[in-house]
């Protein structure tokens, strides 16, 4: 072999087929004994231990890491991963000579052996476990997480959002699971694998600086989204066992732990116990207040830190107990204390328990037990969580309606609360045994008779001139004061029966239609009209003070009431049918009415006119009812239809259908936004929101009681309220965008976490993946804008997560994508630059080529003068080439079996037909047992480029099959290797099938190749198996599905490599699939030996291509049963 290739192989062939450890992961070894001898005990420790050490392959860092206390001797040491820190410490738990080494520094330098210790230092944080998240369950305005949604906390005891709106459970109260980030799409956690010094996460605090700290049973693990660093007794801490982190106002962090307080400063820590006045020292709770006191909740009482000493209260100062689990300050200034059977409050003098001083008891919803977390929401609301079950207090209620208590009847996924925390989306989070549970009213509020409406159906909603909401129900008229909910009654009289609409004149007056038209004048319920005079359905007050009334469908036309008496209009008047459904008065002081069949009319004060309609069906129709109409702020009027809204601008009518995302049923209700945002609710499929560019859904699976929508009214607050057959909504729109990040992108390889990508034009496809997520809104109903900027400058709109370009010119590009979530929030872009430059490697390889041979050519011209000699170094130089690959060719050929296994009842047969010296084609058999797998693989790329990949896949497939792998986990195997170690452009197609003839089976896998073809005997036909995946070494995660199948006496299995289907003939047809099928089920009804058949493939594809030369590798491998 010549030299050049010789080394340019062995190159290849020594490459590392995985990853070496991360040295930068440490672990700390210390020891703890006399500050005075800590001079001895290091002579001694290099003497007697560090050889120890050396044996277990630990070699001493030069670095020496923090300042520890000062009883510690410690030193730090490169390990693979954290994952082995405590295999390596039970191994030198194990080690008789490092015990005996230990037992004698005991004596001679005073050490403590049971303290010395082993653990993570730092470490790079691990990818953590990646689970898309589940839906949950929902139950009301409670909604459940547990490990089967991929929540790895399954009881979270510790609950925080971060700045960046990630929330993150931390599990304490079974002592497992790691700490777990949700961003709304995925639940990723990490443990000790990853980093994490402990899997109990029992306190999350953020400090100002950004860094996670994670407080655990074994010390604090902080992360700052790149590695952990780990700090414990060693560094300071008075105890590894963390309950409580908070960070005050001068930046100190403090730990509260089983044996008392620690104070970090950034450098080193200061310990606070009994000693210097804490009652007790295990501290469980930790605030400050506005004031700047700090408070520590222990087992035996409360203390106050003035920064100087503390100051101790307890049950003989008022506390209901001295157990103080949680600490909260309100926003009217009192301090709330959870203890261990009820509620203390203090409001700066003194003590009190909050249940029992106000008469609070199991009637009104209080049950006593241990209050573990307290939390005030956006409302005011203080939310306790205690052992037995969730309870709200709302002093803004009347005495005896305070207290709510809320349990697992109720939609709470179990009863013993370990932690509360309110995101910015203003949902409500509550950790506990076995997993999450959120709960949505204070988003999506829902209030039904049992709140103190008159009925749950309601059609109609009125915000008058005072800010009360008014309700037209079923059964009468609801009213909302701001505080609660109560039937509407007057001097004794309230209306009974439904109530359609509600409206408020401009003298303060409210109209109520329903079985009667009444009127309230804020004293008395007057009836204005009785069922048998009118029967109003809708109502509007113009701009003159006159009132207009639609009327049920045994009534026809519209009335206009002046205050004296009622004035009628139908189809004699003008009106373009007599079914009226909706009324409304333009900016112009025009009134515009919809009805039913008929389109629209419009009244100018004298006379009605219809608005032109062209025939339903023809693209310019108007809707056939304007079932509601609504004028923009832009001055554009809307009719809604069934599935489908028309917008007229006063010159033109345009159109969005079921096409656009509007849902198939009846626009019965609407509203525009101050956000300048449409809302259309629909009977039967929720609300529709619009604006102006796309469409989003809220309904029952975002919480709504019911689909069908009554009524949309935004108050001055902001609020919307949504009326519907199951009751009343509050919904408070979130502002917070979502999150979208480019996952991927797949080309001529798989490239993750890159801002830019360079292609060569004769890449053909580009994919592009993206992900978004969002508290609110689940990924599936993301939507997702996207464009390919310096391709086109247009957006445009998917619901997938996904977006391919073909046959891109050359040039620059940016790839942008948005997300937008149910509120119509929209993410700020993630792009990445995708530049299509010139095949340099194909013009580069001619242009050598063609140099090199020019410059043999001139410097042969100059020395040997002769046209002659000329000739004859282009022929050495070629017949050079020549001989290098061919023994390339010779070497790939090696590589392939020269004959097939003799396996008795299976006809085997397997040939390759290189284009080339050198190709990509390469197939191979191994037998395992009673079973014998065949693999066929294709190596992108001719001649060389495909020479060197060739090889080195053939070592990797060797080495991994002498672990006997089954199928799926070998193709695995193989892809994550060939992912670390091919070059960019370069993936392995691969087809492997292996039968089983202990009870004649068949199963196959296929990355990339064409489908396998498989022939049963009994049927007389082929079929194409069709096994679709990446090839190996493009998508490190890929899965790769398997397909089993009977394989009985006289079937085949025939796989053919892309060579055979797409050669080409001179007309530039392909030989394809289909005529592949059938010149294989010919050859298998002829009963063709194994060898025969692939003669009879080969011969009728040469027969096909004709003087067509060969332009890739051909590739058949043939099995057939015989017995």
């Amino acid at each position: 072999m010549p030299k050049k290739l010789h080394l340019l192989l062995s190159t290849f062939l020594l490459l590392p087929l995985s990853t070496s450890a991360d040295e930068s992961t440490i672990a700390r070894l210390s020891f703890w004994l006399a500050p005075e001898l800590m001079e001895r005990f290091e002579t001694t420790y290099e003497e007697q231990l560090d050889p120890i050490l050396r044996g277990h392959g630990l070699i001493e860092l030069t670095q020496r890491g923090r300042t520890t206390a000062d009883s510690v001797f410690s030193r730090l040491f490169a390990v693979k991963s954290p994952a082995v820190v405590r295999d390596i410490e039970n191994a030198l738990r194990e080690d008789s000579s490092f015990v005996k080494a230990l037992e004698s520094l005991e004596t001679t330098c005073g050490l403590i052996d049971s303290l010395t210790s082993f653990h993570l230092y730092r470490s790079p944080a691990g990818p953590g476990n990646k689970v898309a998240a589940g839906p949950g369950f929902r139950k009301g305005q409670w909604h459940n997480f547990s490990a089967e949604d991929g929540l790895g906390s399954i009881s979270p005891s510790a609950i925080l959002q971060d700045r960046d709106g990630y929330l993150w459970f931390g599990s304490s109260l079974l002592g497992e699971g790691g700490v777990t980030r949700y961003d709304g799409a995925e639940f990723i956690t990490f443990t000790v694998e990853d980093g994490l010094l402990n899997d109990s996460g029992r306190a999350i605090h953020q400090d100002v600086d950004g860094y996670l700290w994670f407080g655990t049973d074994s010390g604090a693990s902080r992360y700052d989204g790149v590695e952990f660093a780990t700090f414990t007794k060693e560094d300071g801490l008075s105890d590894n066992r963390i309950a409580a982190i908070h960070q005050d106002t001068d930046g100190y962090l403090w730990f509260g732990t089983e044996n008392g307080i620690s104070r970090y400063d950034g450098a080193e820590f200061t310990i606070f116990t009994v000693e210097n006045g804490l009652p007790d020292n295990y501290v469980r709770a930790i605030y400050q207040d506005v004031d700047g006191y700090l408070w520590f909740g222990t087992q035996n009482g409360v203390s106050r830190y003035d920064g100087i000493e503390f100051t101790t209260f307890t049950i003989k100062d008022g506390l209901p107990d001295n157990r103080i689990a949680a600490i909260h300050q309100d926003t009217d200034g009192y301090l709330w204390f959870g203890t261990g059977n009820s509620i203390g409050r203090y409001d700066g003098n003194g003590f009190i328990d909050f249940a029992l001083e106000n008469g609070f008891t199991l009637e009104d919803g209080f049950i006593f037990s241990e209050v573990t977390a307290i939390h005030q929401d956006a409302d005011g609301c203080l939310w306790f969580g205690t052992f037995n079950s969730i309870i709200r207090y709302d002093g803004r209620q009347d005495v005896g309606a305070q207290f709510t208590n809320f349990t697992i009847e109720d939609g709470v996924g179990h009863n013993s609360i370990g932690a509360i925390c309110q995101d910015t989306d203003g949902f409500i989070w509550f950790g506990h045994v076995g997993g999450v549970t959120r709960y949505d009213g204070a988003q999506l509020g829902h209030f039904t008779a049992a709140d103190g409406l008159p009925s749950s159906f309601v059609f109609d909603i009125l915000e008058d001139r005072n800010g009360d909401l008014w309700f037209g129900t079923l059964d009468g008229v609801g009213h909302f004061d701001g505080t609660g909910f109560s039937r509407f009654v007057a001097h004794g009289d309230s209306l009974i029966g439904p109530v359609y609409t509600i409206l408020e004149d401009r003298n303060g007056n409210l109209w109520f239609s329903g079985r009667e038209l009444s009127r309230y004048d804020g004293e008395a319920l007057t009836v204005v009209a009785s069922q048998a005079t009118s029967t109003p359905m809708g109502m509007l007050e113009d701009r003159s003070g006159n009132l207009w009334f639609t009327h049920s469908w045994a009534q026809k036309g519209v009335s206009r009431y002046d205050g004296n008496a009622f004035e009628y209009f139908d189809t004699e008047d003008g009106l373009s049918g007599e079914t009226v459904v909706d009324v409304l008065e333009d900016r112009d002081g025009s009134l515009w009415f919809g009805i039913w069949g008929k389109g629209v009319s419009r009244y100018d004060g004298e006379k009605f006119e219809n608005l032109d309609i062209v025939k339903e069906g023809s693209t310019d129709a108007l809707v056939n009812t304007a079932i509601r109409i609504l004028e923009d702020r832009s001055g554009d009027l809307w009719f809604t239809g069934v599935g489908r809204i028309s917008r007229y601008d006063g010159e033109a009518l345009t159109h969005l259908g079921i096409e656009d995302g509007l849902p198939p049923t009846s626009i019965i209700s609407t509203l525009e936004d101050r956000n300048g945002h449409l809302w259309f609710g629909s009977w039967g499929n929720g609300i529709r929101r619009y604006d102006g560019r796309v469409f989003q859904a809220l309904d029952r699976r975002d919480g709504l009681p019911d689909n069908s929508i009554q009524d949309i009214l935004q108050d001055r607050n902001g609020d919307i309220w949504i009326a519907t057959e199951g009751g009343v909504v509050r919904y408070r729109p979130s502002n917070n965008p979502p999150a979208v990040r480019i996952s991927e992108v797949i080309a001529d390889r798989s490239y993750r976490s890159t801002s830019e990508i360079r292609l060569p034009s004769t890449q053909e496809f580009v994919r592009f993946l993206f992900q978004s997520s969002s508290l609110t809104t689940a990924p599936a109903r993301m939507i997702h804008l996207f464009r390919l900027r310096g391709y086109e400058e247009d957006w445009h709109q998917t619901r997938d997560g996904s977006i391919d370009y073909t046959n891109l010119p050359i040039g620059e590009y940016t790839f942008q994508v948005r997300a937008i979530d149910r509120d119509l929030n929209y993410s700020d872009p993630a792009e990445v630059r995708l530049i299509i430059h010139p095949p340099y490697r194909q013009i580069a390889l001619a242009g050598g080529l063609a140099l090199a041979l020019f410059g043999l050519l001139l410097a042969s011209s100059y020395g040997l003068k002769r046209r002659r000699d000329l000739r004859l170094a282009e022929q050495a130089l070629m017949r050079e080439l020549e001989e290098e690959l061919q023994t390339a060719h010779n070497l790939q050929m090696e590589l392939m079996p020269t004959a097939p296994p003799h396996i008795e009842g299976l006809d085997i047969a397997g040939r390759c037909l290189t284009a080339n010296h050198v190709g990509g084609d390469f197939f191979q058999y191994f037998r395992r047992g009673d079973k014998l797998l065949v693999c066929m693989a294709d190596v992108t790329g001719h001649a060389m480029e495909a020479a060197i990949p060739v090889v080195m896949f053939s070592g990797i497939l060797r080495t991994e099959m002498q672990y006997d792998p089954p199928l799926e986990q070998l193709l695995q195997r193989l892809n994550r290797t060939l992912c670390d170690t091919l070059d960019s452009r370069t993936f392995v197609c691969l087809a492997a099938a292996e039968f089983d003839l202990s009870d004649c089976t068949l199963e196959l896998a296929n990355a990339g190749c064409p489908y396998p073809y498989h022939f049963a005997a009994a049927a007389g036909d082929v079929a194409e198996q069709q096994l679709d995946a990446y090839p190996l070494g493009v998508v490190a995660d890929t899965a790769f599905p398997l397909v089993a199948c009977d394989f009985q006496p006289g079937d085949y299995l025939i796989l053919c490599s892309d060579g055979i289907v797409e050669a080409e003939n001179g007309s530039g047809e392909l030989f394809g699939f289909d005529r592949t099928a059938e010149i294989i089920r010919r050859g298998c009804l002829d009963g063709l030996s194994a060898e025969a058949l692939i003669d009879h493939i080969i011969a009728e594809t040469l027969s096909f291509t004709g003087d067509t030369p060969q332009g890739d590798d051909r590739t058949i491998i043939v099995v057939r049963l015989t017995n």
